[in-house]
């Protein structure tokens, strides 16, 4: 289980492999991802409230796919 919660957490620290690949800002922006949006909001644009909000939306999405995988996970022992 903890490996399934692992995997998921480091699935949403994506952003340092697109930059690595793509460059930031790749063409298009083809590659921009809610991390990239997160960072260029709270550490370029400086608007504290709108990354706040962002960070806290995903941390719900982890909690929820936390559960899940909880849930999930339950079901596969018995």
């Amino acid at each position: 289980m903890f490996g399934a919660i692992m995997a998921i957490t480091s699935s949403f620290g994506f952003g340092g492999v697109v930059d690595a690949l793509c460059g930031n800002p790749s063409t298009d922006y083809a590659g921009y991802t809610i991390m990239h949006h997160l960072n260029e909001y709270g550490n370029t644009r400086y608007e504290v409230g709108y990354s706040s909000t962002i960070a806290v939306i995903l941390f719900a999405i982890m909690i929820g796919a936390n559960s899940l995988v909880k849930k999930l996970l339950s079901k596969v022992g018995q």
